[in-house]
């Protein structure tokens, strides 16, 4: 191989690694905001949806204590 050959491949070694290098600049960067944006927005929905159900629950445990006859503050509370 004569000499421009090498350095036309160096040249394009060295062009594959700095792109290369920016790309995992950019996915960094996209993780980042990934995990301090998204993530607690999806752990408000979960927390959400698990306080919906939990007073679903309670609402259904009231509803047959007044099927029952009984007055929910008469019943104690578990």
């Amino acid at each position: 191989m004569n000499d421009l050959t090498i350095k036309q491949m160096l040249f394009n070694h060295q062009q594959v690694v700095e792109e290369m290098m920016w790309s995992f600049f950019f996915m960094t960067i996209t993780a980042q905001v990934f995990l301090s944006l998204v993530v607690p927005f999806l752990i408000y929905i979960v927390k959400a949806i698990r306080a919906y159900m939990l007073q679903r629950d309670r609402d259904a445990v009231e509803i047959a204590q007044l099927i029952q006859g009984k007055h929910p503050s008469q019943v104690e509370n578990r």
